[in-house]
């Protein structure tokens, strides 16, 4: 079990290592089976769509979610239209658990 006090967060930035690291999660077969879009990203198309799509919020960047120092996951933020009313933000979340941390309490 994750110390819940030992969680912290790592802002993502848009380079290889990082961007590698979110499609390795990705193309998880588990992650697959629960992802909207469930083929697995190819490096080439990938590499352009985590620079160019994944920062497009900027007051919220992705993150790495982080315990004991080690990322465990990663979060993402999109825009989205507010179903209550034009005039409010609204943000979709989406979250990826590394597979070798799932079923530890992150």
């Amino acid at each position: 079990m994750v110390d819940s006090e030992a969680i912290g967060f790592e802002i993502v930035r848009p380079i290889e290592s990082h961007a590698k690291l979110v499609m390795r999660w990705r193309n998880d077969p588990d992650s697959l089976k629960v992802s909207f879009h469930q083929e697995p990203k190819v490096w080439e198309h990938f590499w352009k769509e985590f620079r160019e799509e994944y920062f497009g919020v900027p007051e919220l960047f992705p993150l790495f979610i982080t315990s004991e120092g080690k990322r465990v996951g990663f979060l993402r933020f999109r825009n989205q239209d507010d179903p209550v009313g034009p005039n409010r933000k609204c943000c979709e979340v989406s979250i990826n658990i590394a597979p070798e941390e799932r079923g530890r309490g992150v």
